[in-house]
């Protein structure tokens, strides 16, 4: 059973395909990070979706923290360069129009450019939010300006913890996505 990209994911799929086949459906789950998927597919067969999201956090969690730094700068940078010269991926391009990040005042794209260059030098890493929420739905600019304001006085250890979660909501979102599955958790 070969996986087609018009071939809608489901976790029988995911469990009796290929491996090449699933490891290209589910590579970009994790932005420019398909280890996370490959790790996380050596645990075949998942008696449930909870399984698979759990084995791919896990893979997170187990890599070195080279690894997860290289993972949470693969993220651009939200209402960033890369958005403004149309150069995210796909999952990245969709996330930030549904919370309004395409349509920022000025005002708004100065804040979140103020804000970015303040976070990226005290952390070293770009800020990282599950822009879609936790209802899959998209937040606000303004509460995106409000979070990466509060979360830039959290100490580096806490925010890379934090940054790593909400990856893992980002990978959820867009494996529900695939599968046909509302944003919400299961």
């Amino acid at each position: 059973m070969n996986l087609t990209p018009t071939d809608a994911l489901t976790l029988d799929r995911i469990n009796t395909a290929p491996l090449a086949d699933v490891r290209a459906s589910l590579s970009n789950l994790y932005e420019h990070s398909p280890w996370v998927a490959e790790a996380a597919l050596a645990s075949r067969p998942f008696s449930e979706l909870a399984a698979l999201k759990r084995a791919m956090a896990e893979a997170v969690r187990r890599a070195g923290r080279e690894s997860q730094l290289a993972l949470i700068r693969a993220h651009p940078e939200l209402a960033g360069k890369a958005m403004l010269a149309g150069a995210l991926t796909r999952d990245s391009s969709n996330e930030q129009s549904t919370s309004g990040l395409t349509h920022c005042s000025p005002e708004e794209l100065q804040a979140l450019h103020d804000l970015n260059t303040e976070y990226t030098a005290r952390f070293g890493w770009p800020f990282v939010l599950a822009v879609r929420g936790p209802t899959g739905r998209g937040l606000t600019r303004s509460e995106i300006i409000a979070t990466l304001r509060q979360r830039l006085m959290t100490t580096p250890q806490v925010e890379m913890d934090e940054c790593l979660r909400q990856i893992d909501r980002i990978a959820e979102i867009r494996l529900h996505e695939r599968m046909g599955l509302s944003g919400e958790s299961s």
